[in-house]
């Protein structure tokens, strides 16, 4: 196919510029440079990337936006086909190129290229508010801080966003720094270290990344679900070597992820890697605990607000610890900014969108079964029965996303719902998860409708 026209080209550089704030991240920065439009032949644009990482990194994180953006640069609908490029014939392949972000003075060590984000201040201990919801794994956290190494080898913190997770991770950190300040302790999130990983190898480096990560004493990762995927890649395996290697010379590693081993999609040796140690979730608080956690953060920054009030904002944002402090921002700045007393009424006026919103905590999946039924036109029952026929079974892989998504139901719940086993929960919440990233209409249409009729009918 011929080099891409200017006109697309161009279309090209302004799809990206207006990604990138929403986009961007280590990985993100490191390999759009070396993404480029190929051409396009009946509206699908032949991207090329340079291996086979990348190409999976774009068709399941970044797809979805760009081909949205490119359109929209275009004037019409596109979509993009991701090639991975090859050298033509008696073509030497260029040398690969450093990206800005590793462009470093000879002077400067080069292991600085590896080194770890620094742990948040406010991440310790101390300034963790305990409650039922998390009274376990704060006890484990510390006991794992004043014995790295120990009993609890690995510890494996999992829950939904903003729960507290990271804020113990990074308390560890801090503690094992304070008490042991000979040991060497890294933290790094899933997506940094993929992205360490593949500059190793982009720039053949990976010997100085694995001594790196193999001279540390106690390991901190963050998001571990960034690394899971439904193949297993390179960075897998290489975590999955880190880890043993770590592990058997009694390193203590701490692992945080969004949902418990047996719902990764990793491989099943380093499942059981993660299930041999301590394995704990965190839940979301209850109204008691969130109210002391406002408390603690009036007192934290000097914030006067009146006891009713923080009962209130205590019981309408109920999602996470996020959501929740953001809700106290969001009160004190609108009463700073209209020069106002924080106040119940203010307070009932400017969150009004997080007790409107967060009623959808009382929807159950019959009424997402219902509700997906109703949409497709199917028999009563139809997602729940044996039934194979697409249409039937496209329906069934929503509702069970759905069920994921608004009830925060595990996927062993959603399959006790739907009479199947976690893993074809898994494969369905994915499938339909990469089909909205990649922009498929019809799904995007059916999971915006249903949801939509959905909180239409508990709001009512």
């Amino acid at each position: 196919m011929a080099d891409a026209s200017p006109d697309l080209a161009r279309a090209w550089h302004r799809a990206v510029a207006g990604v990138r704030p929403e986009l961007s991240g280590p990985a993100f920065d490191l390999w759009i440079g070396d993404v480029s439009p190929l051409g396009c032949r009946n509206g699908v644009v032949q991207v090329a990337v340079p291996n086979p990482l990348v190409q999976e990194l774009m068709v399941r994180r970044w797809a979805g936006s760009l081909r949205r953006a490119l359109s929209e640069a275009v004037g019409e609908p596109l979509e993009l086909e991701f090639q991975v490029a090859t050298p033509a014939p008696n073509q030497t392949a260029p040398p690969p190129r450093a990206p800005e972000a590793l462009l470093v003075d000879e002077d400067t060590p080069r292991d600085a290229d590896f080194a770890s984000p620094p742990l948040n201040g406010r991440f310790t201990f101390e300034s963790f508010v305990i409650g039922p919801s998390n009274r376990f794994p704060q006890a484990a956290a510390e006991a794992v801080a004043k014995n790295p190494g120990g009993n609890y080898n690995p510890l494996f913190l999992y829950g939904g966003v903003g729960l507290g997770k990271t804020h113990l991770m990074q308390a560890i950190g801090h503690k094992v720094a304070e008490r042991h300040p000979e040991l060497k302790v890294v933290y790094v999130s899933g997506e940094t270290f993929l992205y360490h990983f593949v500059s190793a190898i982009r720039e053949d480096r990976t010997g100085e990344f694995r001594r790196r990560y193999r001279s540390v004493d106690v390991w901190l990762v963050d998001d571990f679900q960034f690394i899971a995927s439904r193949e297993r890649t390179r960075t897998e395996a290489e975590f999955f070597h880190t880890f043993n290697a770590l592990y058997e010379t009694n390193k203590q590693i701490v692992v945080t992820s969004d949902r418990p081993p047996k719902e990764l999609l990793i491989d099943d040796r380093l499942r059981s890697r993660f299930e041999c140690g301590l394995v704990t979730d965190i839940k979301p608080p209850d109204v008691e605990t969130r109210l002391a956690i406002l408390q603690n953060r009036c007192s934290e920054d000097r914030l006067r607000v009146p006891d009713e009030v923080l009962m209130y904002v205590a019981q309408v944002a109920r999602e996470s610890i996020r959501v929740l402090e953001g809700a106290l921002v969001k009160l004190v700045a609108s009463a700073s900014l209209m020069q106002a007393e924080v106040t119940l009424d203010l307070a009932r006026e400017c969150l009004k969108d997080y007790s409107l919103g967060d009623r959808h905590l009382d929807i159950s999946t019959d009424s997402i079964q219902q509700a997906v039924t109703r949409h497709y036109g199917l028999d009563g029952g139809a997602i729940t029965s044996k039934s194979r026929r697409a249409e039937v079974a496209l329906a069934r892989q929503v509702a069970m996303y759905l069920s994921r998504e608004i009830v925060k139901c595990s996927f062993a719940e959603i399959g006790e719902q739907f009479g199947r086993d976690h893993s074809t929960v898994i494969h369905a919440c994915t499938k339909i998860a990469d089909l909205l990233a990649a922009g498929d209409p019809d799904v995007s249409a059916a999971v915006s409708s249903i949801t939509e009729r959905i909180r239409l009918a508990e709001t009512s």
